[in-house]
Parts: C-alpha cells; structure tokens; sequence
C-alpha cells in the first residue's frame, strides 16, 4: 500500500514536471526496450532449461545403455552389475506386495529396470522436444521485439538534446524501478497465500467433519482476509492516469 501511494505522488510530481506530452512522445521508445529485455531474459531462461533437459536426457541414455548391456550378460549366464548397483541405476519395487515376487524372478526384475529407463528416455525425448518447440517460439518473439525497438531507436536517431527520449528517461527509470519493487512484494505475497492456504488446508484436516454452522462461519471469515483490489483506493491515481496513449505518428519528437 505504502509503495503504490508513495509511486502515485513521485508519478503525477514527474508528470507535471516533465509533462504529459513528452511522456508520451517517448512511451513506445521505453515499452519497445522494456518488451525487448524481457525477451532476452525470456530466451535465455528457455535455453537453460532445454539445456537441464537435454543433460538428463544425455544422462538416461548412458543408464539405458548400461543397463542393457548388464541384461544381456545376465541372460548370457553372468552380471555385470551388483544387486545394489542395480537398485541405485533403476529402482524397480513399486510396492511392498510386489516386493516377494520380484524377488523371485531376478529376469522379471531386470526387464521392468531396463523398461523403466526406456520410459525415462522416451519422455525426456518428449519434453526435449516440446522445450526445443518453446525456444523456437521464444527465439521469434525476441527478433520480433528487437525490430520494434530498433524502429523507435531508429525514429530518435537524429534528435538533439532536447528529444523526448532523454528528457522522459528520470521517468520511466523510476517506473521501472517501481516495477521491480512491486514484483518483489508481490513475489513475497505470494509465498505468504500459498503458506496460509497450506495451514488452512492442514487445519481443515484436523478439525475433520465439521456442522454445515461452523463451515459457513468460517468460509465467512476466510471472506474477510482475503487480499483484493476493491479493499482500498489511492489518492491521487485516479483512472487512466498510471499509462500513455501510444503517440500519434504525426508527432514532433522534439520539445
């Protein structure tokens, strides 16, 4: 609360000291830059992780691998891997019933093991590909964002000391830092819902069956602590003022 009111007066002190005009004159130049950085880090965070996929993937194959080739020794006679070694590359016991019977049948156990790690490798094949897909479409979408940005960077090549671009920067600085702070807070607001709904969820477990008087009361009373944006208003932000309309092609990037 305290962050959105101190941002709604730092907003309208700037707006009137820079001005709406050249705020807005300036508003696809910084949107297009935000948007572009947000897709840098958006491709390199899917590259990372089709890069994880890939590493399990890489290591599934070699466990395949060599599991196969100990069921084929085993079938020839012999083992190359230890029961414990076995255990440790592919655990095989679903369930105590089944604990016996498997026991009993080391070839049974053996083919679920090497069948266990052809599952493994097929979904990770799977997602590697779903992954690959995403990059690809995440790849698009930063080129598409880098043409934008180029364009408006294009249309402020030629200004002077007075363009709009400079002169909105304190602006849109500070918008940005705000942006920061609010996802931030709203990370940490997060965490604190999922930890009540958790305790909330464990209490109802305890409690167990309860009368339809007592349920009803307390959904009531859930009703009252929940976070919502019609629980308070903010002097000063009143609508359509926290953003710009895009500026007119026709505008005059000077001033």
């Amino acid at each position: 609360m305290k962050t959105l009111t101190n941002w709604v007066a730092e907003f309208n002190s700037l707006v009137q000291e820079i001005g709406r005009p050249v705020l807005e004159r300036a508003q696809g130049y910084y949107d297009t830059r935000a948007i572009w950085q947000q897709a840098i880090q958006d491709f390199a965070s899917q590259q990372g992780e089709l890069d994880r996929v890939n590493a399990d993937l890489e290591a599934a194959v070699k466990n395949l691998a060599k599991a196969e080739a100990a069921f084929e020794a085993f079938l020839r006679g012999s083992d190359a891997l230890s029961d414990q070694q076995w255990e440790e590359l592919a655990p095989a016991k679903v369930g105590e019933e089944n604990d016996a019977e498997l026991d009993n049948d080391p070839k049974l156990l053996r083919m679920i093991r090497v069948s266990r790690l052809g599952d493994t490798v097929a979904n990770l094949q799977t997602r590697r590909d779903r992954e690959a897909a995403e990059l690809g479409m995440k790849r698009e979408e930063l080129e598409e964002a880098r043409r934008r940005f180029e364009y408006e960077d294009q249309a402020h090549s030629a200004c002077t000391w007075n363009c709009s671009v400079k002169r909105a920067a304190p602006f849109y600085e500070k918008r940005r830092l705000h942006e920061l702070k609010v996802d931030q807070q709203l990370t940490q607001l997060h965490s604190v819902e999922r930890r009540l709904h958790e305790a909330r969820k464990h209490l109802a477990e305890v409690q167990g069956a309860e009368s339809p008087v007592s349920a009803k009361r307390r959904s009531q009373s859930r009703q009252l602590d929940e976070l919502s944006l019609q629980s308070f208003e903010i002097a000063g932000g009143e609508p359509c003022e926290d953003e710009f309309f895009e500026c007119d092609e026709g505008s005059s990037d000077t001033g």
